[in-house]
This record gives C-alpha cells, structure tokens and sequence, in this order.
C-alpha cells in the first residue's frame, strides 16, 4: 500500500469523483461546456480564475451549479453525503480520543 492509498485518500477520491474520468469534481465545468459547446479545459481555467479573485462567491456558484445541474446532481449529492460521513467518522474519532485522554488523566 503507498502512502497515497489510505482510507482517507479513497473517502476523498469517493467525495470528489476522482474516478470518473473526464470529470474531475462533480462535473460543473464539463456539464457547462458540453451545454455551450466550448472546450472543457477553458471552462476549467475560468473556474480556477473565478476561484482566485472571487473565493466564496465561485465555491456557492460552483456548489449551487452541482445542485441545480441535472448532470451533476447525483455526483453533488453523493459527494455531500460522503463528506457529512467523514465528519461525523472524524468526530467521533477525536470525542474517542478525548475520552480516553480525559480517562488516563484521572487515573494518573
């Protein structure tokens, strides 16, 4: 196993559709161009662009666009879902932790 295949690489390779090809998260851009006609990669460029100058406003398009986009709804949800997953994988993990923390130290 390489440092790269770990639980947590495959949950995020499962949260963000790095599966399936060409789309890389959710599909927005391709959906988009595939509706304009344009070439994906261009699309791409202006998302990341839109991503530097514009932050917030380019993750709730983007988010919105993966909802609202019959093409990426499925990819979005599923990947939303998976997301919520890990959290609550994630903080039950760190309230284990504690617990067991908090337990060594009256212990100690």
């Amino acid at each position: 196993m390489s440092l790269y295949d770990n639980e947590v690489t495959r949950e995020l390779r499962d949260i963000f559709g790095e599966e399936q090809r060409p789309v890389w998260i959710w599909g927005v851009c391709a959906a988009i161009a595939a509706k304009f006609d344009w070439q994906t990669w261009i699309v791409r460029v202006a998302a990341v662009g839109a991503l530097v100058f514009f932050t917030k406003i380019a993750l709730l398009a983007y988010l919105v666009l993966g909802l609202v986009l019959s093409e990426c709804r499925e990819r979005t949800l599923h990947s939303i879902r998976q997301f919520v997953r890990l959290i609550e994988q994630l903080v039950q993990l760190a309230t284990a932790k504690i617990s067991d923390w908090l337990g060594s130290r009256r212990t100690a």
